[in-house]
């Protein structure tokens, strides 16, 4: 985690948050992905590691940690101009991350929302 430097935060939901960082042996900018399910674990504000709540999450937690590593092994394997090259995969902190190439543009849940029709637009049936 030493030559990541967190630019910000792309985005955060219940299984992780997505960073924009900066890979200083990479010299470049790059997405790092890190599984924090925030139902089931906190990062300890003194050590910086996740840890499950409790013990009853604990198992849910590692459930996560696999699928996460699972899922950055599959995403590696793919080789598409469409999917997003993985770069590196890693335990640290408690917790899992993997490295992807950094795509400038715009959000895809914002280009979804420009291809919905609104709620009150009347779609005409074809004839």
């Amino acid at each position: 985690m030493e030559h990541y430097k967190i630019l910000k935060v792309l985005g955060s939901g219940g299984f992780g948050i997505t960073y924009l960082v900066r890979d200083t042996m990479l010299k470049r900018k790059v997405v790092l992905k890190e599984n924090f399910p925030s139902s089931y674990a906190y990062r300890d504000p003194f050590t910086g590691r996740v840890i499950p709540n409790n013990e009853y999450d604990a198992e849910s937690f590692q459930w996560t940690l696999s699928n996460f590593l699972n899922e950055a092994r599959v995403l590696a394997q793919l080789d598409s101009p469409g999917i997003v090259r993985v770069l590196s995969v890693f335990e640290c902190n408690g917790t899992a991350y993997f490295s992807m190439d950094y795509v400038q543009g715009l959000p895809m849940d914002y280009l979804g929302e420009q291809q919905l029709p609104a709620m009150d637009t009347v779609i005409p049936r074809p004839s």
